[in-house]
């Protein structure tokens, strides 16, 4: 009896399947393969799970719910677009006395460069929101398991990291600091002397792997206090202060704020296509 029922129900889908491709309609099967294709995957059939035969029904049920929850994420985009739009209000932010700022839309990546006497000094840093306080439990673990690792390097409230490049005319070197500010003054982390380097150099892969033979430096910490003071005083005499540590913190709110509406934006576009 079972035999023969699952017999009629394979003649049955058959002649579906042989009346769906005399209509000129595509079966479930090449819907499929042809999506698989778009997205790069293998073009092999997909196999349900279990024993069960794949019923035309499974496809059309699949693709009204896509069809729904899309409709629902744009509505849902659209509307958090909305209201980022109407709540933003631009800042009038204008960097320090002798700066020039680099951005570009749809990068977080920001540049300020100044010329002080035959040197040229960039600070780059990545716009993101600061709040440290916001963590969740993982974070909180992380956080933990690197202030054990590590308690001198850690991390001050609501902090930046910005790297600090000095280049002198003529000379292959560059003098690179990382420091950290909270917007109201600006700590040196590590300092390293490193080779100037052509970006489109086809030595360029052979020149990374001999970083790791480099010596980078001297823990900063456990310099002379005077030495320490010195590089300090170094940075603050080309405009590296809290003065610019405080800039650096109001655009980089500003910048990611703007950004993230610039990703809603195209995040709508493509949900729309």
């Amino acid at each position: 009896m079972a035999a023969r029922a699952l017999g009629k129900m394979a003649a049955s889908l058959a002649a579906a399947t042989a009346r769906a491709s005399a209509a000129g309609l595509r079966t479930p099967s090449v819907l499929l393969l042809n999506r698989q294709r778009v997205c790069g995957l293998a073009a092999t059939a997909h196999r349900p799970l279990g024993n069960s035969a794949f019923h035309p029904l499974q496809l059309r049920s699949f693709s009204a719910s896509a069809v729904a929850s899309a409709t629902d994420i744009t509505a849902i985009v659209s509307d958090e677009l909305k209201y980022e739009q109407e709540s933003y209000t631009k800042p009038a932010l204008t960097p320090p006395a002798g700066w020039e700022i680099t951005e570009k839309a749809g990068s977080s990546k920001v540049s300020l460069t100044r010329d002080y006497g035959e040197e040229v000094v960039q600070v780059d840093f990545t716009a993101r929101e600061y709040n440290t306080e916001a963590y969740g439990e993982d974070e909180e673990e992380d956080a933990d398991e690197d202030a054990l690792e590590d308690e001198d390097e850690e991390p001050l409230p609501d902090s930046m990291t910005l790297e600090v490049c000095v280049v002198k005319e003529g000379s292959d070197d560059a003098l690179i600091f990382e420091v950290e500010t909270d917007g109201d003054s600006i700590d040196i982390l590590d300092v390293s002397l490193d080779k100037m380097r052509d970006e489109d150099s086809t030595e360029k892969e052979e020149e990374e792997d001999e970083d790791e033979e480099i010596y980078g430096g001297p823990v900063f910490s456990e310099l002379d206090q005077k030495l320490q003071q010195a590089f300090t005083d170094y940075l603050e005499e080309r405009g590296v202060n809290g003065e610019l540590g405080r800039f650096v913190m109001d655009f980089s709110e500003d910048k990611e704020q703007r950004e993230y509406m610039h990703w809603l934006q195209g995040v709508q576009k493509f949900l729309k296509q």
